[in-house]
């Protein structure tokens, strides 16, 4: 009798293989550092780059939402891309405070650890509202502060929040089935992608497995994610870069951080949601690399 391997074993090492293919193929390495809090996993393309920029994902988000996007900028930067603890191969644990204030300071240790004494920092959904509370928390750290479709900022409702009222539960977080994450993709970008059945079967699960620790970093999140009133502090060059068809968070948010940051570009992008840097990678990094090559020939 031949023995073989259980077929989710078999469709998680075929996962494993495919996302260690794409982050070689954006010239990014996994690692570890060793914070306060317990291990964070992190991508980093080891470049020598003057420049460095830190990528921060959104709620439920992992490293590898970055990677068709960093293709394009890791010939020209240093890249770092964390696992925000509570995600990815980070450190999770229901006993950790997932607040926007303590994951600014987990990055601010992962600099520290790394000897990165300024980087360029761009944010998505939960991300951004990150990179906003560490660049008011210690300025000196933040060489720019690019915010893409960015939490902390609610002027109108979006279609995610109205549908979760009527449905009494997240569809962004509780993910139960495959029906559910083709969902929650449909909601997060305007043409999901086709994924493999094997991706799919691991994609969900995972989301699954971590059902109850997405609530938990949900509403740690939402007791400081307001980030209006620190808004006008922040003087470092601004970008916000926004899915026209964002039905996560809504396009409008878009100009309350043009408004309130003072040195603020805003960019709407046509025919992306909530993650353009996913739909649009070479559209989202070419903004990106102009408005930091403006600043460094400034600077």
């Amino acid at each position: 009798m031949t023995l073989t391997k259980p077929k989710n074993k078999i469709k998680r090492k075929l996962f494993n293989i495919l996302m260690w293919a794409f982050r070689k193929s954006a010239n990014l390495q996994l690692h570890t550092a060793p914070l306060n809090i317990g291990e964070v996993a992190y991508l980093d393309n080891m470049s020598n780059a003057d420049t460095t920029l830190i990528l921060i994902h959104g709620l439920g988000a992992e490293k590898d939402t970055w990677l068709q996007f960093t293709k394009h900028l890791t010939k020209h930067f240093r890249i770092i891309i964390p696992d925000l603890p509570g995600h990815g191969q980070s450190i999770q644990n229901l006993s950790i405070n997932y607040s926007v204030e303590a994951q600014a300071q987990h990055i601010r240790e992962l600099m520290q650890f790394l000897k990165i004494k300024r980087a360029q920092m761009i944010g998505n959904s939960m991300g951004g509202a990150i990179a906003i509370k560490l660049t008011c928390m210690q300025p000196d750290l933040v060489s720019s502060l690019i915010l893409i479709d960015s939490y902390g900022a609610i002027k109108t409702p979006s279609d995610m929040y109205k549908l979760a009222e009527e449905l009494g539960y997240n569809p962004m977080l509780e993910i139960n089935t495959k029906d559910d994450y083709k969902k929650m993709l449909s909601l997060a970008m305007v043409k999901p992608p086709f994924i493999p059945g094997f991706m799919l079967d691991i994609l969900t699960t995972d989301m699954k497995n971590r059902i109850v620790l997405n609530k938990k970093i949900f509403a740690d999140s939402e007791v400081d994610g307001d980030q209006i009133p620190i808004l006008s502090t922040i003087k470092v060059p601004s970008l916000v870069i926004w899915g026209r068809q964002d039905k996560v968070l809504h396009v409008d948010n878009a100009e309350i951080f043009h408004t309130e940051l003072v040195h603020c570009i805003k960019i709407v992008i046509d025919d992306a949601g909530h993650i353009p840097m996913v739909e649009k990678p070479k559209a989202s990094a070419k903004y990106v690399t102009e408005f930091i090559n403006e600043i460094n020939s400034i600077e």
